[in-house]
């Protein structure tokens, strides 16, 4: 990774500092206020198979839904993400495109594996880093925190994924594991100055994924609020205000308005119900209703 200019590095600390003590001298961070993050996982999956008449009828589900007050962001298969950005721009989407994962070398003797370069090459600004089922794989914490700081580095936008199994629920140790993922993938990673807007975390409970179960809403929005929380410790709380916490796990149309109706939720992070068309544009929809119900009341995510 390139190194920090001297006086990058000085206005990062001075930035640090200012958070810590309640005060933001980059007057630009005060005026950015987040939108809801809307965000489609589809894994080994695409709708139609991946046919292009199947991506132009998500598109052009995705361009009528109201938008307002919303981002939306789509991780398809590698092989898909340049297909899928040209159906979205060809339907005037404003939907970007990321990319399910990335290696944290800039290239080599990888097989199987995409680098960043590569999936930037093909269209997507941003990244998955460190979900579920890749720590079920064998995913390390060290690696997971590589990738991290490779996608930034390279310009990438992140999401990074964090949340614990059933027995870390039903043992009490659901705020460590919580700790441990978050603290060790962002570690130094302030330190590069990398923005709120570029980087969302998202609070996936392993319990809840591809399950039907979905947490209790106090279970959501004290997790929600505890991962803001150490982010905080990296960036410095303004930081972290502005910080875009997901909630992922068996998310529907049914159940997203109550979902981001929590308070430290931020947005979504939705699997199988992305796939479709129609539900995914719902979810998008309740994004947008949430954020105009916000902006009446004056405040933000």
């Amino acid at each position: 990774m390139a190194e920090l200019e001297l006086d990058q590095l000085v206005n990062v600390v001075l930035r640090r500092v200012a958070d810590r003590l309640g005060q933001t001298p980059d007057r630009s961070r005060d005026e950015w206020q987040p939108a809801l993050l809307v965000a489609g996982n589809w894994k080994m999956n695409a709708p139609g198979g991946g046919a292009g008449e199947a991506l132009v009828e998500f598109a052009s589900h995705l361009a009528l839904a109201p938008q307002t007050g919303v981002d939306t962001l789509v991780f398809p298969p590698a092989t898909l993400i340049s297909s899928v950005r040209s159906a979205l721009a060809g339907a005037g989407a404003s939907t970007e495109v990321g990319s399910q994962d990335l290696h944290w070398e800039p290239s080599g003797a990888h097989t199987g594996e995409v680098s960043a370069d590569l999936v930037l090459a093909a269209g997507a600004t941003w990244t998955l880093v460190g979900h579920s089922e890749r720590r079920a794989a064998g995913e390390t914490h060290d690696q997971v925190k590589a990738k991290l700081h490779r996608a930034v580095a390279s310009g990438l936008s992140a999401v990074l994924c964090v949340g614990e199994g059933l027995d870390d629920r039903t043992n009490g140790s659901t705020f460590r594991v919580l700790r441990v993922q978050v603290q060790t993938a962002l570690a130094g990673l302030a330190l590069r100055g990398v923005t709120p807007g570029r980087m969302a975390i998202a609070y996936e409970p392993v319990w809840a994924i591809g399950t039907g179960r979905v947490a209790e809403p106090a279970q959501i929005d004290e997790a929600c609020a505890f991962i803001r929380t150490v982010a905080g410790e990296e960036f410095g709380a303004a930081w972290a205000s502005r910080l875009r916490v997901l909630y992922g796990g068996s998310v529907t149309e049914e159940s997203a308005a109550d979902i981001l109706a929590i308070d430290q939720v931020g947005g979504l992070l939705v699997g199988g119900a992305s796939l479709s068309p129609k539900r995914f544009a719902a979810i998008v929809e309740a994004g947008a209703a949430r954020a105009q119900n916000l902006s009446a009341q004056g405040g933000g995510s």
